[in-house]
């Protein structure tokens, strides 16, 4: 997550796009229904020299899928299970970390994550939620793996809720990005 961004704008931003709808109330938390839709994003590929160790690919194509949902209902809206989407990566490699960097950095997360082999662990937060309707603390992590060829990785994204009262609200995502 961006700092510059609060835990509820992450919460409420990036998952409105995998609504099939693509329409969330968000009467809930103060705001208004949104409709929001990817703007296609021209792809981009750049190589490096082979004596770099870091290696940046714009045209990674990656599909998120809800796959679980559990906790306490609170004011916020979360996506449900079977929700999707799309959205352009770009994957930057350097040494033994690997960052994944949305084209629409506000609605989606980025990560930058320990790679080991092709293995990769991220963890973002834990942010505190503002000025909301309840205060709770949000983290998430990304964990998976490039395939050997590295044209593609499958991860899973877990969003964790932790509120004020002790009670912990979750949500899973499944990944699964392709080089374009």
């Amino acid at each position: 997550m961006s700092s510059s961004r609060t835990a509820s704008s992450v919460a409420t931003g990036r998952r409105l796009l995998l609504s099939a709808s693509l329409a969330f109330p968000l009467a809930a938390c103060g705001g208004s229904p949104q409709i929001l839709t990817p703007t296609p994003q021209p792809v981009v590929t750049q190589t490096q020299p082979p004596s770099v160790t870091s290696t940046t690919t714009l045209g990674w194509i990656v599909s998120i899928q809800t796959t679980a949902v559990s906790g306490p209902a609170f004011c916020i809206v979360t996506p449900s299970v079977g929700n999707a989407g799309q959205e352009d990566y770009e994957v930057v490699r350097h040494g033994d970390t690997v960052s994944f960097v949305p084209q629409d950095p506000y609605d989606w997360d980025s990560f930058t994550a320990t790679i080991s082999g092709s293995t990769f662990t991220a963890t973002n937060g834990p942010l505190d939620s503002g000025p909301m309707c309840t205060h709770y603390r949000q983290s998430s992590t990304l964990t998976g793996a490039f395939s050997a060829d590295n044209n593609s990785f499958t991860a899973v994204e877990t969003w964790r809720f932790t509120l004020d009262s002790g009670d912990v609200k979750t949500v899973t995502f499944s990944w699964s990005g392709t080089r374009r």
